[in-house]
Formats: structure tokens, C-alpha cells, sequence
């Protein structure tokens, strides 16, 4: 009875626990279903696009500032998010920008697998930077009103009195347009001008308001043709706005953050790196399948890490569980662990620090590498803004032009084999690759700025002025059309120099129209360059070009204040004023406007007074005997320049006094001609008939020609003080030497030998000769063959059984296992290696070509600098000839002339009208052309100086992008007085360390 009632106790209590098992597994299938769930999810998931960004941006940081140790190439102006006011400024999420709006045929041909997002459909502009350049724009306008506020109340001081200092004078083109006469009325208006800028003052004379002030204005309303507010910028302002707002430029910022990318994979691959995985299988099969029934979950899991020596050695460490629950036989639920462990250290082929470190000690070059070319191209970027010569665009970087260019990398075509050096093939495990390799270079593809065509600053605003003069040269043609029609009416001319004077004016239109189009072609070229949109109206400040426009108002002013006086002269033809024509002509000599502030003016009274004191015979005999002394001077020089010697200066000196005296001397025996035949006891005397008036006329003239070569030498004079006014072309000096003026070899010497140590692109390709020779030793060593030692230890736990952590003891295996492998097939690795062998060679033969083109550079330079230089001087007086040219064409011209001969009485022989035409016309198409050729040559000696001193490395920019120019002035100073000796040209030493 007892045992009775013990055994169903027995399997009640069996079947009981049975139940209470499925029980709580069927309670526990959907909790273990959706946490299996959850946590695949996760696992496939991972972090958010917002913290691999963040990471990615932080371990770039700290490279970078790894990276920043050395001044000649400090990562400067670098960012990798667009600037906010830059016009590609992009506030929205970066990780979920909205959709920019698409192609509407590529919207309506194609699927649709993306919505737009939370963001919407918009295109993102910045626009920042117009109200930085409106605030520009304001300062600009306002220091030009401030300075041309200063020139005016200047203009309208008192004139000096005579018995003070002679000092700088101020002169109107009012006043002189007054003593014109009627027949410059027309020329009033440009008495009203305003200065568009400050007038740089010359030791006597001031420029007043002349007519290209006049062009300028009607110039820049004909290039305003947009009809919007226009802009004006500086170059620096310039320069300060590409360096937020070029599209090249930010595309070198990524390049710079893209190229710290690989060293951040590289130093994570020698890393001890983490891994875990995890598998979870449900499992169901009914009965009559091959398995027999079941009902399963079955879980794996492994975890472990990987990493690799410098050695080329790799550990793997990977333990792995596998847990089944059997929901029809709780009791066959099992958990199994296994840890391998496996250490690899190859010690012929992909071992030793030489090949394991490789891609390591690249990744870190190729930065330093970017780092320095981002640099230079901040120098590179200066320059083509400033001068539209920064180099050639190549994709998205600028390079200089023809020089240094690195022809590719030096193993293309040696990775055929597919053996990175370093990266050695995983061991298979279970559960995913542990090991992150180092990649391959330049996997990455971007896409770069459009390239534009290069239109430099300086280069358009040569052609604004360009465009400037021809609207001045428009003018004076259209005054001088006027004049000769006058002269048509007075039967002067007659309708065919008329017409040769329309016909150039119409030529200079065409120009205008020509020069007008080149300027807004320009114009919109440079605003692609500084990224700024095409409807924007901007203008350069032609600061730059100031000095020089104002030389070439004190020149006009000369030409016009000269015209003034011979005018007011010439006004005192009437037979009334005869009487008064000594004194009046006195009073002009001392009191016009072209005289005041010269010597001239403060020594006529004396010397004249000296011819007016002698007699009639002692005044022929003293002219007879300086024309005898200025003849044998004459004489002596024409001997010396056969033996190719000039005359002392004494002797040059005293030749142009007796010219001086002999013009003086001449226009008083003129004149007392002249007074002798038509005053008689104080009043005029009047000539018997017409032809006697003619021959009045006649002798008017002489004395008035006589008196205009005596007033040459206030005309002189005012010259003098224009010559000495030229503003100087900017010094260019290294190391103390300047390397305009000194002597050419010591110049070529010291900038060859700059550009050697100091331009970063060189140090790129000096440092790349040593990474085609450190390949050498990588290829060789994959000729080698296979020699392994591998260390394997596995250890699990009991199989069968539900005790993961029982692991070790007689569970545990240990292996070691040499691997070998004959060389017997290295047709590739031979292959490769030769090819690396030749590639060495071409790199050494690249750093020598590169040093050659570096000096080659830095001389072509020199001498387009020099020869800048002198055309300088030459176009100073080709300049002076040409106003000279149409100085003396007008006095021909304008020159009083007789009245028509009465009926009956012959006409008066003419003075050659379409000759003095055709003078003038060639005089006034020369003014413009010297005009743009000086200031071409200033223009192309700036942009010769950027280019050296950009290739010198002597370019230090501001935080702005703008260059500091002023230390390299005061390098001129280092030496001065003490000669250098000429160095000789070296190659920079080379070697561990070294640059």
C-alpha cells in the first residue's frame, strides 16, 4: 500500500515539473522573441549619423593639431562647415539636410526611394556676405567722399604771394578756361568737375579737376548697366571675401579633412580592436522531417579583439558561446563556450616594421603633405585674386603655372599583386572579421568647384581705367570736332580735316564700345572667382592706379594751363593794346597760372630787364655771340659722340642757359619790332591798308611765338615737378638684397637659393623622393617566401552539457604551427619590384627637374621685374612726348591767324592745315596708347612681384587672407651700404630631419 501510494506521488511530482517547465517556457516565448528582436535590432542599427559625425570631426581635430607645428605652413583659416556667410552657408542639419529641388525630367523618369524628410524641398543660399559687402561698400564711399572733401577745400586756398617761398600752388581749370577767350567756351564744363579722388601734390604744381574726371563719371554710368546698387570693393576686402566665400577654397578645406581621414583608419589599425556579435535562430520542424520534430532557439555569441605590431605580428583573442533552449526537451538545453586564441608573426614575406608601418607612415605624410599644399594654395588663391596669375586650376586646387607639378603617385601601377603592405589576411572566425585594414589611397572621388576662367583684381581694374581713358580720349576728340568746325566756318580748314577729326572720334567709340565689353566680361569672371552671384553689381576701387591718374591730370593740367596764358596772350591782338603789350606780357609772365610756384616765375623780371636795358646794337651783338658759343658747344658734342662720349654736365648746363637766354634775348627784339612799328608816342599806330594789317597780324604772331618759347621754361619747370612726382614702383626685396636694383647675379642668387629652402610644394616633392625609396624595401619584401609562426590555443567547454564557463583542463588544445612557402612563383612581385625600382628614379629625376623649374621661376620672374622696371622710366617720358606732341599740335593750331583779304586782293599763303591736322590726330591717338602701356607696365610689375613673392614663400597672410607686405620693404634696409657676396647656387641639404 505504501509503495502504492508512492509512485504516483513520484510521477505526479515528474509530470508536475514537467508542466511548471513548458509553463514558464511558453510564458517566456514572446518575451524572449522580442528581446532577440530588440537586441538584433540594435546591433544592426548602432549610433547615430549625428555621433560617427561628431567623432569623425574630433579625432580630425586633434590630428590636425598634432599636425600644427611648424609657422611656414600654421593650418590658418581652416574649417570644414561652410562659413555662415559665405554664399554657400548651410544652417540646416547637417546628418538631414532637406531635399534640394530636383531635375523635373530625372524626377518624373525615375523612382522615388527617398521622401524629402522632415526638412522639406528647399535650396539653401547664404547671404551673409552682402551685408558684409554693403558695409563695405559704405566705408569705401565714405573715404573717398572724406578725401576728395580734404582735395577741395584744398583747391580753393589763396595762391602764394610773390614775394614768399615759391611752394606747391593751387591752379582751376575755371581760371584758366577763363583766359581762354570765346573760343574755349565750350569748355566750362569741365570747370564744374569735381576730383573723383585725392590729388597727390607734386613739389609746384597741384592738378586741378580735369576732363578725365569728366570721362570717369560718364565712364561709370555706361558700365553701371544693371540699374542696381554697385559695390566697391578693395583688394583686401576682396581677398577677405574669397576666403569665406570661394568655392575652390572651401574645396581645399575638404581636401584637408578628407586627407586626416586614412590617418585616423591608419592608427586605428594598430589598435587593440573590439568585436562582438551575436546570432539568434529559431528553429521549428514538424515530425515527419529528416531532423524529427523540434522547437528550438538557438543563440551565438562571440566577442573578442584583434591587433596587430609594428612587427607585422597579429593576436586575435575571440571567445564564442552557443546556447540552444529546446522547447520540446527542456532537459537537451545545452551552452557551449569555445576561447581561441591565435597569435601570427611573419618573419620573411609582410613582416618587419618596414612593411607593417607602411601605410601608416604614408597616410601620416600625405597629410603633412595636404598640409602643406593647403598652405600654399592660400598664397596661390591670393595671387590669382590679386592678379588672375595664381597658376592653373587643376580640378579644384591651384597649381603653379608649368611649375613643380608632381606628374602623378609613385606606385601607380605596383599594387597588381594586391599585397598591402601591413595588412595581413584575417583567421577565419566564426562570427565576423575583427580586423579593420588600413585602405588603399585615394578611394575617395569628390566632386570639385566648377573652375572659372581667372579675371585678377588688379587686371580688371586695369581695364576699367581702360575704359576711362577712352571715354576721356572720346572727349577731347569730340572738343576738338568742335574747334575744327569753327575753323570750317572761318574757311581755316576745310571739310576733309573735318572729317579726318570725325572719323578718329567715331575709332575711338569703337574702342570705347570694345574695351567697355572686355571690362564687364572681366568683371563677371572675377565674381566667380570670389563666389559671388552674376546679378550683383560690384566696381574695384582704382586706389591702386590713383598716383598715376594723377600724374596724368598735372600732365593735362600743364597742357591746359599753357593753352590759358597763350590764349590770354594771344587776346591782345587788337591794335588798341599795343601800347600795353610789354607790360600785359610781363604781367602774364609772372602772374598765370602755369608760372606760379616755378623759379621761372622769380627770375623773369631780372633777366629781362637786363635784355630791356641794352641798345639795339648791343643786343644783336650779345644774341651773335651766344649763338657763336652755342654753336661750338653744339660742335663738341657732335665729336664726342662720335667717340661715344656725351658732353659734362657743365658744359650741358650752360648750353641750355644760352638757349634760355637766346629765346629771351629774341622775344625782346621782337617785341621792340613790333613797338617800333605800330606805337608812336605812347598810342597805337595803325597800318595804312589791308595788307599792312596782315603784316601787323604777321608780326603779332612772332612776338607772341617768341614769348611762348620763353614761357616753355615754365613749361619745363611744371615738368620737372611732374618727373620728380611719379610715384616709385613698389621695392622687391630678400634677405637684403634688392632684387630690382642690385646686381643680377647676386639676385638670381639669393632668390634661387629662397625658393630652394622654403617653397612648400618643393619640400612635397623632396619628401616624396624618400617615399618611392622606402618602396624599395616593401617590394623587395614581398619576393621573399612565406615563413609563419602561428601560436593556436582553443579551449571550450564540455559539449553536450549546460556548463558555458567550464573551460580548460582537458578541454584546452595547443598548437604550433610553422608555415612555409618557396619563392617559386614571383612573376608579379618581380614585376613590381623593378617597377619600383624605376619609379625611384623618376622621382629623383622629378625633385631635380622641380628644382631647376623653382629657379627658373624665381629668374623669369627677375627679369620681367627689371624690365618693368625700366619700361617704367621710358613710358614716364613716352608719356611727356605725347602730351608735348599735342601740346604743340594745339599752339599750331590754335595759333592767330590773318583775317580774310579784302575783294580784289590776294589771299594769304596757308600754314599747311591737313598737315597740322594729321599731327594732331597722331599726337592724340598716342596719348591714350602711352596712357594704358604705363599703366600696363605698373599693373604687370605688381603682378610680377605677387607671383615672386609667392613663389619665394615670402607671402604671410592675416587672418583676413590678406597679404602683409610691409616686412618685405624693410628687408631692403638689412644690408644697405655693405656689398653681399654673390652666393652659390646649392641644393638645400638633404637627409634624416633635414629639409
Amino acid at each position: 500500500m505504501a509503495g502504492r501510494a508512492k509512485k504516483p506521488h513520484v510521477q505526479g511530482s515528474r509530470w508536475n515539473c514537467g508542466a511548471r517547465v513548458q509553463t514558464i517556457l511558453s510564458l517566456w516565448r514572446p518575451a524572449l522573441n522580442l528581446a532577440l528582436a530588440a537586441g538584433l535590432l540594435v546591433q544592426a542599427v548602432g549610433c547615430s549619423r549625428w555621433f560617427y559625425r561628431k567623432k569623425a570631426d574630433d579625432e580630425v581635430a586633434e590630428v590636425l593639431a598634432q599636425k600644427d607645428k611648424y609657422p611656414a605652413w600654421k593650418i590658418d583659416n581652416w574649417h570644414v562647415y561652410p562659413d555662415p556667410r559665405a554664399r554657400f552657408a548651410d544652417p540646416s542639419d547637417p546628418d538631414r539636410p532637406p531635399m534640394p529641388p530636383d531635375d523635373p525630367a530625372a524626377y518624373n523618369l525615375s523612382p522615388h526611394p527617398q521622401k524629402p524628410g522632415k526638412g522639406g524641398v528647399e535650396r539653401i543660399e547664404g547671404t551673409g556676405y552682402l551685408e558684409l559687402i554693403a558695409q563695405w561698400d559704405k566705408e569705401n564711399r565714405e573715404r573717398l567722399a572724406e578725401e576728395g572733401a580734404k582735395a577741395s577745400i584744398e583747391e580753393i586756398e589763396p595762391p602764394v604771394p610773390e614775394e614768399q617761398e615759391a611752394g606747391p600752388e593751387v591752379h582751376t581749370v575755371a581760371r584758366a578756361v577763363a583766359k581762354k577767350g570765346p573760343a574755349f567756351e565750350q569748355d566750362t564744363a569741365f570747370a564744374k568737375a569735381d576730383p573723383t579722388g585725392p590729388v597727390k601734390d607734386g613739389p609746384m604744381l597741384k592738378a586741378p579737376p580735369q576732363r578725365d574726371a569728366i570721362a570717369e563719371a560718364k565712364a561709370r554710368s555706361l558700365l553701371d548697366i544693371s540699374g542696381r546698387p554697385t559695390y566697391m570693393l578693395t583688394l583686401d576686402q576682396a581677398a577677405e571675401l574669397a576666403m569665406f566665400n570661394s568655392r575652390e577654397y572651401q574645396d581645399q578645406r575638404e581636401s584637408l579633412y578628407i586627407a586626416a581621414l586614412p590617418v585616423t583608419q591608419e592608427r586605428f589599425a594598430f589598435m587593440a580592436q573590439f568585436f562582438a556579435a551575436q546570432e539568434a535562430i529559431r528553429a521549428y520542424s514538424g515530425r515527419e522531417t529528416a531532423e524529427g520534430q523540434r522547437s528550438n532557439w538557438t543563440l551565438n555569441n562571440g566577442t573578442g579583439f584583434s591587433k596587430i605590431l609594428p612587427t607585422g605580428a597579429l593576436l586575435l583573442l575571440n571567445f564564442s558561446n552557443q546556447t540552444v533552449f529546446d522547447f520540446l526537451n527542456p532537459k537537451r538545453t545545452t551552452s557551449v563556450s569555445t576561447l581561441n586564441f591565435n597569435a601570427i608573426q611573419p618573419l620573411l614575406r609582410g613582416g618587419g616594421k618596414a612593411v607593417a608601418l607602411e601605410p601608416l607612415t604614408q597616410a601620416e605624410r600625405n597629410l603633412l603633405y595636404q598640409i602643406r599644399t593647403f598652405a600654399r594654395f592660400r598664397k596661390l588663391l591670393y595671387v590669382e585674386i590679386a592678379s588672375n596669375n595664381g597658376g592653373a586650376i587643376n580640378g579644384s586646387a591651384f597649381q603653379p603655372s608649368g611649375v613643380l607639378a608632381n606628374g602623378g603617385g609613385i606606385n601607380n601601377g605596383l599594387t597588381a599583386s594586391g599585397v598591402i603592405p601591413g595588412v595581413i589576411p584575417p583567421v577565419p572566425i566564426t562570427l565576423g572579421s575583427p580586423l579593420v585594414p588600413p585602405p588603399s589611397p585615394g578611394a575617395l572621388a569628390l566632386l570639385p568647384a566648377i573652375t572659372p576662367a581667372p579675371s585678377g583684381y588688379l587686371n580688371t581694374m586695369l581695364q576699367k581705367i581702360q575704359v576711362y581713358i577712352d571715354q576721356e580720349n572720346i572727349d577731347v576728340l569730340s572738343n576738338i570736332l568742335l574747334r575744327y568746325r569753327g575753323l570750317q566756318e572761318g574757311d581755316v580748314v576745310q571739310p576733309l580735316q573735318v572729317q579726318s577729326v570725325e572719323q578718329q572720334l567715331l575709332s575711338g567709340r569703337s574702342t570705347l564700345l570694345l574695351d567697355q565689353t572686355q571690362y564687364l566680361q572681366a568683371l563677371d569672371a572675377f565674381k566667380l572667382e570670389i563666389g559671388v552671384p552674376m546679378k550683383l553689381s560690384i566696381e574695384m576701387d582704382d586706389t591702386v592706379l590713383r598716383p598715376l591718374m594723377n600724374q596724368f591730370r598735372r600732365a593735362r593740367a600743364i597742357i591746359d594751363n599753357e593753352h590759358a596764358a597763350v590764349m590770354e596772350a594771344s587776346n591782345l591782338i587788337p591794335l588798341d593794346k599795343a601800347p600795353q603789350l610789354r607790360a600785359e606780357l610781363l604781367r602774364l609772365f609772372t602772374t598765370s597760372t602755369l608760372v606760379k610756384g616755378t623759379p621761372f616765375t622769380k627770375t623773369i623780371r631780372g633777366r629781362w630787364a637786363e635784355w630791356e636795358k641794352m641798345s639795339p646794337k648791343d643786343l644783336d651783338a650779345r644774341l651773335k655771340e651766344l649763338e657763336n658759343e652755342a654753336k661750338m658747344l653744339l660742335d663738341k658734342e657732335a665729336e664726342l659722340q662720335k667717340k661715344g662720349q656725351l658732353l659734362s654736365p657743365a658744359d650741358q648746363g650752360r648750353l641750355r642757359v644760352i638757349n634760355l637766354q637766346h629765346d629771351l634775348g629774341s622775344f625782346e627784339k621782337a617785341l621792340r619790332q613790333y613797338e617800333a612799328a605800330y606805337v608812336e608816342n605812347g598810342k597805337p599806330k595803325k597800318p595804312a591798308d589791308a595788307a599792312g594789317e596782315r603784316q601787323r597780324i604777321r608780326q603779332f604772331q612772332n612776338v607772341i611765338s617768341s614769348w611762348q618759347k620763353v614761357l616753355v621754361e615754365a613749361r619745363d619747370d611744371q615738368w620737372a615737378a611732374v618727373r620728380a612726382s611719379w610715384p616709385e614702383l613698389p621695392r622687391c626685396c630678400v634677405d637684403g638684397v634688392d632684387l630690382v636694383k642690385d646686381d643680377l647675379a647676386r639676385a638670381q642668387s639669393v632668390g634661387g637659393q629662397h625658393a630652394l629652402e622654403n617653397r612648400l610644394d618643393l619640400m612635397n616633392i623632396r619628401a616624396q623622393v624618400v617615399d618611392a625609396w622606402r618602396q624599395l624595401a616593401v617590394f623587395a619584401n614581398a619576393l621573399l617566401g612565406t615563413f609563419t609562426v602561428q601560436y593556436q590555443l582553443n579551449a571550450s567547454s564540455p559539449v553536450g552539457m549546460a556548463q558555458p564557463l567550464n573551460i580548460g583542463g582537458s578541454g584546452n588544445m595547443h598548437q604550433l604551427i610553422l608555415n612555409t612557402q618557396l619563392p617559386l612563383t614571383r612573376i608579379q612581385e618581380r614585376n613590381n619590384y623593378r617597377a619600383s625600382l624605376i619609379a625611384f628614379q623618376r622621382q629623383r629625376r622629378t625633385l631635380q627637374e622641380a628644382e631647376d623649374l623653382a629657379v627658373q621661376a624665381v629668374q623669369g620672374q627677375l627679369y620681367l621685374l627689371r624690365q618693368f622696371a625700366e619700361s617704367y622710366k621710358l613710358q614716364q617720358r613716352q608719356l611727356e612726348l605725347a602730351y608735348l606732341t599735342i601740346d604743340n599740335s594745339l599752339e599750331a593750331l590754335e595759333a592767330p591767324v590773318a583775317p580774310p583779304a579784302p575783294p580784289g586782293l590776294p589771299r594769304a599763303a596757308s600754314d599747311g592745315p591737313a598737315a597740322l591736322t594729321q599731327q594732331l590726330l597722331a599726337a592724340q591717338r598716342s596719348l591714350p596708347t602711352a596712357q594704358n602701356a604705363l599703366l600696363s607696365i605698373w599693373i604687370n610689375y605688381l603682378n610680377a612681384r605677387l607671383q615672386l613673392y609667392r613663389d619665394l614663400e615670402l607671402m604671410p597672410l592675416d587672418a583676413r587672407g590678406v597679404w602683409i607686405d610691409e616686412i618685405r620693404d624693410c628687408d631692403c634696409g638689412i644690408n644697405d651700404g655693405q656689398p653681399l657676396p654673390v652666393p652659390e647656387l646649392l641644393p638645400p641639404p638633404s637627409g634624416p630631419g633635414m629639409k
